[in-house]
């Protein structure tokens, strides 16, 4: 289970590269076969995106993988 900033990193890092796309979170849970209310949870560290499923939120996104765990300092 991810600590509880852990959480808020990676929720933080969704939302940045979603907002990148101006895409809103109705269209990606669509893409991703959730509802509004898992992504907004996610992007705001209420809960996270289980391992297997990482993939499939970065290709929705356009984002490697690294992407998600890499500090401001090193956005791909």
């Amino acid at each position: 289970m991810a600590d509880e900033q852990s959480k808020k990193r990676l929720g933080e890092r969704i939302r940045q590269a979603r907002l990148e796309l101006k895409m809103k979170q109705g269209v990606l849970s669509k893409q991703l076969g959730l509802t509004q209310a898992v992504v907004s949870n996610v992007e705001n560290g209420v809960s996270t995106i289980d391992v297997p499923d990482l993939p499939k939120w970065a290709e929705a996104l356009g984002k490697p993988l690294m992407y998600f765990f890499s500090g401001e300092e090193m956005i791909a």
